[in-house]
């Protein structure tokens, strides 16, 4: 009996020195930057730092920019003479003998747009869906800037000059920064059914 009980304290006896080796292995600290919210985080404001100082140098001030104002005083005007308004157009300036419209630097959605499109590229999905994000995108937002240029000379026609300011300054800046946001969101969840589908194939 003695000899039958010493065995059975032997067997238990040897488990703790094989769980304290396993429990003795040292693991390697994680990478943060595979962690797949970690890296959209940092890669969004990498691309997003780069384009302020990309904004700061003089080719972007004497060429990109104005040339996207024009552009897009001159898509307004025609936009407005589709609606019967009687407009000229010169360099950025919209006018006619009811209201003017001078589209300066801040009304050209350059930085929504920017936002937008340093969360695609950060966006942790397949490249291929990169592409039709970004060129759908971009032209939805310039076309919601069209459509704040339009609104904006007819909220200066029929209304006093504080409701101007109030939907310039306040309503149309925040209401950029939220269509920008929803387009990504749009994107990425469409980007997300697309890449688990193709997972799905490929399994």
């Amino acid at each position: 009996m003695a000899s039958k009980s010493d065995g059975k304290s032997r067997g238990p006896a040897s488990q703790p020195g094989r769980a304290g080796r396993k429990g003795g292995r040292r693991t390697r600290p994680r990478n943060p930057f595979r962690r797949p919210v970690f890296r959209f985080v940092v890669l969004l404001l990498i691309i997003l730092g780069s384009f302020e100082v990309l904004l700061l140098t003089a080719w972007m001030k004497e060429n990109v920019i104005p040339h996207s104002l024009r552009f897009y005083a001159n898509m307004s005007g025609a936009v407005l003479s589709l609606f019967g308004e009687d407009v000229q157009v010169n360099e950025s300036v919209i006018s006619s003998h009811r209201f003017s419209v001078n589209i300066k630097k801040g009304c050209d959605a350059v930085q929504p747009i920017a936002l937008f499109i340093a969360a695609v590229l950060a966006s942790p999905v397949m490249r291929r869906s990169k592409l039709p994000g970004l060129f759908f995108g971009l032209l939805f937002l310039v076309v919601m800037n069209l459509v704040r240029v339009v609104s904006l000379f007819y909220v200066g026609v029929y209304f006093d000059r504080k409701y101007f300011d109030m939907m310039h300054h306040d309503v149309w800046q925040a209401t950029f920064i939220i269509l920008a946001i929803l387009a990504w969101a749009g994107w990425a969840l469409w980007a997300a059914k697309r890449t688990v589908r193709t997972a799905h194939e490929h399994a």
